[in-house]
């Protein structure tokens, strides 16, 4: 039997929150059912820097869209694998 050739496996999708528009209410941390959001306390991730908002962690998050469906201020898109590899490779850069 012949074996058939595997195709590479497309990232999944990942939450993306807009910083700027997020409240910090927490609605989206009550759905998560793999619990990768977080709030957090953090000036430079507070679009304003006046108040809290919460992050994902992308290592986690499974990309079930809950959180985009359940946010209340739709602060949440999802983003492509690409796109989060991108998004992770600016972070590095500006980091160094």
């Amino acid at each position: 039997m012949a074996e058939r050739a595997r195709r590479a496996r497309r990232p999944r999708p990942k939450a993306w929150i807009d910083v700027d528009g997020c409240t910090g209410c927490e609605w989206c941390v009550d759905f998560c059912p793999v619990d990768c959001i977080d709030k957090i306390d953090d000036p430079y991730y507070a679009g304003d820097g006046t108040h809290q908002v919460v992050i994902v962690d992308w290592d986690v998050c499974t990309g079930c869209t809950i959180c985009e469906k359940e946010c209340p201020w739709n602060t949440i898109t999802m983003v492509s694998g690409v796109e989060v590899e991108e998004l992770l490779s600016e972070e590095v850069a500006e980091e160094a």
